[in-house]
């Protein structure tokens, strides 16, 4: 009896303790070169191999990361909130606000959405990520990490091009999110 409940006791102890781990790394090698938002006070470093783009098409993406070989991206965009979260409490607004953003997916994809999946909740540098991943209609996975930055709300969206490999993707992506300032 004793020896289950040290193994009980030990696999919630675990268990508990890595829900704040993310699924990967944020340990990629960053520039101490500065990419800043055009409307907001977001600024990062740039990844060693990347470089920033101009979004002269429609404005819409807020920040833009783009690596050398143009074999991903990744944008961060500002998320806008409505009445319902700015009465709940900072932790809820966050899952509203990644909610929210899982919203857009399925409306955009339509009857291509599959899944959702490699849900997450994490933290870098004692700050909070929700993170989620789905397959675009080309089937490549995408991730979306959900954050707060100074009482705004940001989605950093990873989009593979060519191949790359995910992990090293969202490696990436937790390494630009370790920078933000």
């Amino acid at each position: 009896m004793r020896k289950i409940f040290t193994i009980i006791f030990y696999s919630l102890l675990f268990s508990c303790s890595a829900g704040i781990s993310s699924l990967y790394n944020h340990d990629y090698k960053l520039s101490s070169e500065n990419a800043n938002s055009k409307t907001t006070n977001l600024s990062v470093n740039i990844p060693n191999g990347w470089f920033e783009a101009e979004d002269n098409e429609c404005n819409c993406i807020d920040l833009w990361l783009v690596r050398d070989d143009y074999s991903a991206t990744l944008n961060f965009t500002q998320l806008f909130a409505d009445k319902t979260v700015f009465s709940s409490s900072s932790e809820n607004k966050l899952k509203h606000m990644t909610e929210f953003s899982k919203v857009f997916v399925k409306a955009k994809l339509g009857k291509n959405f599959t899944s959702f999946f490699n849900e997450e909740h994490f933290e870098i540098n004692n700050k909070k990520f929700y993170a989620f991943e789905y397959k675009n209609e080309e089937n490549k996975t995408i991730r979306i990490v959900v954050f707060n930055h100074n009482e705004k709300y940001f989605e950093l969206k990873a989009i593979p091009a060519k191949n790359i490999s995910n992990k090293d993707l969202f490696t990436v992506q937790n390494s630009v999110l370790s920078s933000i300032k």
